[in-house]
């Protein structure tokens, strides 16, 4: 074979393989993906028929149109076609009711909605995505009817609450203070919820209420009137010393140990960093413990004697001390005292007064040594700066069980007891859980005469 022959034949496999190779680069380039759109929405879903439907659409080369049609009686009739300009990789709308349909008579509606790319795949045709909605008609609000409640609630304190609520396709149910929300417990027979219901000390527009909402959107309120006792808690002005920064403030960093005592530029930032970032995080821990809500017992057998953690205990300090730390004449910091202070002799026995189960035990920063307790119904108690803990997480524990001794664990000058009342993550005054009187009017009573009304109505 001459040179002329062995160039041309090298032309020949070049051109071949050139061909080929943009063969190749064209089949996975862009313009000929083959992947077709994505039609995000749910297969089934409910429709209350007031709020539209939405719809996404996503594609890697673009949108070129897409369809929507009602499937009735065998037929498929055209209710939109839309033909994008710009063929963007997202669109969104919103599928209202279609018109001439007798939605009184109808069920259920089905939709397919259709989607192509502009892809050149398939002779220049593109990508076509099809997808079917059956949709469930929902126009029905939940039916709630209020069963039995507490009387009262005061500022800080708690009331409990039972109702009925009922939908063929109920979805969730809530109480709510106008601020935080609660979860329901069912309650002795089926449709019945119990919730206990907080106001914070710092909630100025308590309102009780609860709310259920169906699969489709479709929702129900119900105010609950509770009777509203102000109350006034004690303000504090206390000077900070440079003993007790020096002294307790920077141990208790060290203990700590999430910053070293040199990252500090001044006594001032030291104490804000344990008295707010420090305090928020372990408050944050307490409260995400607090609505773990096991639900160790039914609702409708909750039942408790009043607390009394620490015998011969004498309060120290209240629920709800609005305290303002001032540092040479300046003022530092605040917090609000969110549980009982007790104290009797040094390293004294510490008594869950109730049953329940350990769901925390350990060192939680500005509470030292900490135990917290289910007793049911989403209530919990806490027992901090415990020099000792004698049970373990998961523990199910009987009354006047020995959890522990105080201390001075954590942020506390003394030996003492923090002892503090959770309902599903919200600190509430500890003294109402103490009193046998209120606990029999707002909390026993309530459950006992909800109970009757149940069983007096058939259900």
């Amino acid at each position: 074979m001459n040179s002329s022959s062995k160039f041309s034949s090298f032309l020949y496999l070049l051109f071949f393989g050139a061909l080929i190779l943009g063969a190749f680069l064209l089949y996975n380039s862009k313009a000929f993906e083959q992947n077709p759109p994505v039609i995000d929405s749910p297969s089934e879903l409910f429709w209350n028929l007031k709020d539209p439907l939405k719809i996404r659409i996503v594609d890697d080369s673009g949108l070129r149109n897409y369809r929507i049609y009602l499937l009735k009686d065998g037929t498929k009739t055209l209710l939109e076609n839309m033909t994008l300009e710009k063929h963007l990789p997202e669109v969104s709308f919103e599928l209202h009711p279609p018109k001439n349909v007798m939605f009184n008579r109808e069920r259920l509606l089905e939709f397919e909605i259709e989607a192509t790319d502009s892809s050149n795949w398939s002779f220049f045709a593109g990508n076509t995505a099809k997808k079917k909605i059956t949709a469930v008609i929902d126009t029905k609000r939940p039916m709630l009817q209020l069963v039995a409640h507490s009387y009262k609630i005061t500022k800080g304190g708690t009331a409990l609450v039972v109702f009925k609520a009922e939908d063929e396709f109920l979805d969730r149910v809530e109480v709510s203070n106008g601020s935080e929300s609660f979860k329901p417990q069912p309650f002795y027979k089926k449709g019945y919820y119990a919730s206990l219901i907080t106001w914070p000390i710092t909630n100025n527009d308590f309102n009780a209420k609860i709310t259920a909402i169906d699969m489709a959107g479709n929702m129900a309120i119900t105010n609950v009137n509770l009777f509203k006792v102000q109350k006034n808690y004690r303000q504090s002005n206390l000077q900070l010393k440079d003993d007790f920064i020096d002294g307790k403030i920077s141990s208790l960093i060290e203990e700590i140990g999430e910053r070293p005592l040199v990252s500090f530029k001044s006594k001032v930032e030291m104490f804000k960093y344990i008295n707010e970032e420090i305090r928020l995080s372990n408050e944050s821990v307490i409260s995400k413990v607090g609505q773990a809500n096991l639900a160790i017992l039914p609702a409708h057998e909750f039942s408790l004697i009043p607390f009394y953690p620490l015998r011969n205990g004498a309060a120290v300090a209240s629920f709800g001390d609005h305290r303002i730390f001032n540092y040479a004449g300046q003022f530092a910091s605040e917090s609000y005292h969110m549980g009982l202070d007790l104290a009797s002799v040094q390293n004294a026995p510490i008594v869950s007064t109730n049953a329940g189960r350990i769901v925390f035990t350990g060192f939680l920063g500005i509470y030292g040594n900490v135990v917290m307790v289910d007793h049911g119904l989403g209530l919990m108690t806490l027992y901090a700066h415990m020099s000792e803990i004698h049970v373990q997480k998961g523990d199910t524990i009987a009354q006047n069980s020995v959890i522990g001794k105080t201390g001075m664990t954590g942020l506390a000058l003394g030996d003492h007891l923090h002892f503090g009342i959770i309902v599903q993550g919200q600190e509430v005054s500890c003294v109402e859980w103490m009193d046998a009187k209120w606990i029999k009017e707002s909390i026993t009573d309530v459950i006992k005469s909800a109970r009757t009304l149940i069983d007096s109505q058939g259900n």
